[in-house]
């Protein structure tokens, strides 16, 4: 079995409902952010997009300086501004499929990722 299949046989067990693309997966969650999943570079790829409002191209600046913090305060993944002005949050996990540590990945991962609901960092009056 692939790194790719256990990955997102966990995240299935993990109560995402999985949706098979062609050349992804979709990984929706009622409490956790959305996740596009992939093969990438021998392991797996993990990406999640948030949609930004004008705000976000109007205050380049500011919007940036909530990247930064982001990126400090999170432990697994980045958080960078794609070509359209839109967060992009990639998280990649190596081919060695261990269950404990997928699981601990991926409950750092959404913890990570909640950062963009803190109030205190001001990511929140940037989406779309």
């Amino acid at each position: 079995m692939s790194i790719l299949d256990q990955a997102v046989n966990h995240l299935e067990f993990l109560g995402y409902q999985i949706t098979r693309e062609e050349k992804f997966v979709r990984a929706k969650h009622e409490k956790n952010l959305n996740l596009v999943v992939q093969s990438f570079n021998t392991g797996v790829l993990f990406t999640a997009f948030i949609g930004s409002n004008d705000l976000a191209k109007r205050d380049i600046l500011g919007f940036m300086d909530c990247l930064n913090v982001m990126n400090q305060k999170a432990m697994i993944p980045r958080f960078y501004k794609d070509k359209d002005g839109d967060l992009v949050i990639e998280a990649w996990y190596p081919h060695l499929y261990d269950r404990t540590q997928f699981g601990v990945f991926i409950e750092q991962l959404n913890i990570d990722m909640r950062l963009v609901f803190n109030d205190e960092i001001g990511f929140p009056r940037y989406w779309a």
